[in-house]
């Protein structure tokens, strides 16, 4: 799996999942009302750290329509399940759109590669620009610090 956060501006950000080379989800997501790259990379952080069971939801929003990526930790395996709603109100159908299970490299590792693939392509103060919010540059920088340490 590969995951993609590219053309970031104007507070928006181009995202997609591929895997077998085949793209899986692609949608765009804004900067609010959520601080959803610091969500994300909290999410990951608490997975590889926390022991026993783990759940977190990282939101992003395409104005109206949300996704929430629902991370869980359990035995060692991690889940994936992403679920869309019209609009914040949350409504209707709660079914995962799109749904994998695997290990922490499977499923955590693609996410963290596309958030430092975008660190990499621009400086602090471009991302910050571009996402209209501060990014979370540090935290990223503790979970990378993290993962290399394994």
């Amino acid at each position: 799996m590969k995951v993609f956060f590219e053309g970031m501006s104007s507070g928006w950000v181009d995202f997609r999942i591929i895997d077998n080379h085949k793209e899986i989800f692609h949608d765009s997501f804004s900067y609010t009302p959520y601080d959803s790259f610091l969500e994300l990379i909290n999410a990951l952080h608490d997975i590889k750290t926390c022991s026993g069971f783990v759940e977190k939801k990282v939101t992003f929003n395409t104005e109206p329509l949300e996704y929430d990526f629902c991370f869980t930790k359990s035995e060692g395996v991690v889940s994936l399940e992403i679920k869309d709603y019209k609009d914040y109100r949350r409504a209707g159908n709660t079914e995962a759109m799109f749904a994998v299970k695997g290990s922490y490299d499977e499923i955590c590792i693609p996410f963290w590669r596309g958030l430092r693939k975008l660190k990499g392509k621009n400086s602090q103060e471009e991302l910050d620009r571009a996402w209209h919010r501060a990014f979370p540059l540090l935290e990223l920088e503790k979970l990378t610090s993290k993962l290399k340490s394994k």
